[in-house]
């Protein structure tokens, strides 16, 4: 079973109802339910009552589920670290470092406008 995705959306947000978890992901509730049932059967979630709202059910993870995410990450970084070094020199290692950072404050930035429309004209033409 490969599913660390879910578990990583369930570090990042703490226990949440399914809903939520639909939503983070953009699935059907259907196509979550069942993979719901399957990390509950592998031991990477749980499933508990909402204590303030008896009626809904909250997704977490487990420590097992946490140790699973853990050794993904782990051999993600390991296999992205062999091939940046088997396919960029330092140079390009670098600039891709530079342009990573930039990237990360570009998502980051709060832009106060929104984009125009694909359909928009641009001034001067």
């Amino acid at each position: 079973m490969r599913l660390p995705w879910l578990l990583s959306t369930l570090k990042r947000t703490g226990s949440v109802p399914a809903s939520r978890l639909a939503a983070e992901e953009r699935l059907a509730p259907q196509s979550l339910t069942r993979l719901i049932a399957e990390l509950e059967q592998a031991g990477w979630i749980r499933r508990e009552r909402n204590e303030a709202d008896r009626r809904e059910i909250l997704i977490s993870p487990t420590p097992k589920g946490g140790d699973v995410l853990a050794n993904d990450m782990h051999a993600r970084t390991a296999w992205l670290e062999e091939a940046l070094a088997a396919a960029l020199d330092d140079g390009e290692r670098d600039a891709l470092g530079k342009a990573a950072h930039a990237m990360l404050k570009l998502a980051a930035h709060d832009a106060t406008s929104p984009a125009p429309d694909a359909g928009e004209e641009r001034g001067g033409s």
